[in-house]
């Protein structure tokens, strides 16, 4: 085997894992991400029918509550880029923002 398949397979193996570990559970709040160049989070939210909880400053990212349970399709069908459970996009929000141990 040639060094150069190992290092791809080893990045696709953990880019499966990374989309797997974001995948929100049933019910559970999701982070919809919205495209630089479309409308804002909130907008794709509303219409796909979700309910807002939150969005971030700049308005490209929305929480919505029981995204999983009513179907994470109808966030991309109406715009979304992205997806992915709450829990990990505040977790790592809460990262690189520096609030770490606060």
């Amino acid at each position: 085997m040639s060094r150069s398949f190992i290092a791809t397979y080893f990045s696709a193996a953990c880019l499966l894992l990374i989309v797997a570990a974001v995948q929100p559970g049933r019910g559970e709040a999701v982070a919809v991400i919205s495209a630089p160049w479309s409308g804002l989070a909130a907008e794709v939210v509303a219409q796909a029918g979700g309910r807002i909880v939150s969005t971030s400053a700049g308005g490209r990212v929305a929480i919505s509550q029981g995204g999983a349970g009513t179907g994470v399709g109808r966030f991309y069908a109406a715009g979304a880029i992205a997806v992915v459970s709450a829990r990990v996009w505040q977790s790592c929000a809460t990262m690189f923002s520096g609030e770490r141990g606060r």
